[in-house]
């Protein structure tokens, strides 16, 4: 067999992918600093393997930002199935991220881990046309809040009478 370095690569990535996932899908909890941005995609493995994402960001209004609108913080199932710290409490010692961690008592971790279960699909992107019996993924969540922002606007009313 001929040394391809591209397709080597490629499998070596996809393997070493399998093994993260794995891990994820065994754990409880997942860090998730910012990397080039505030949200990674690794956040998105996180939940949707059921590991409870941990973020880091620089204030705590930052999430309504970065996180998908139907994970918000604010008004979203994201506030109950996450854990944030500020960046520079962790940074300065004013916060021990594995000792809060470990005292987080198991009925909340429960809770937190249903409310993954219940509504990871909503990150998901599917491929496809979806069945009447099938969970909203992403995109049809993101077109239902347009359409209802829309509608609300008026547009759709004064496009109706001309």
């Amino acid at each position: 067999m001929r040394f391809q370095p591209k397709a080597d690569y490629i499998r070596f990535v996809q393997k070493q992918y399998k093994k993260m996932l794995t891990i994820k899908q065994q754990s409880i909890f997942w860090l998730e600093p910012p990397g080039h941005g505030e949200m990674r995609k690794s956040a998105m493995d996180s939940i949707l393997s059921g590991c409870i994402p941990v973020f880091f960001f620089k204030d705590k209004f930052m999430h309504n930002n970065v996180l998908p609108f139907f994970f918000n913080m604010s008004n979203g199932w994201g506030h109950d199935a996450s854990i944030v710290f500020l960046i520079d409490d962790v940074l300065e010692g004013h916060v021990d991220v594995m000792d809060t961690l470990s005292n987080i008592p198991k009925d909340k971790i429960h809770k937190m881990q249903t409310v993954l279960s219940t509504n990871a699909h909503r990150l998901s992107w599917n491929v496809g046309a979806r069945r009447g019996d099938e969970a909203p993924d992403a995109a049809d969540i993101v077109i239902d809040s347009l359409w209802r922002i829309y509608r609300r606007s008026g547009a759709a009313t004064r496009l109706a009478l001309g």
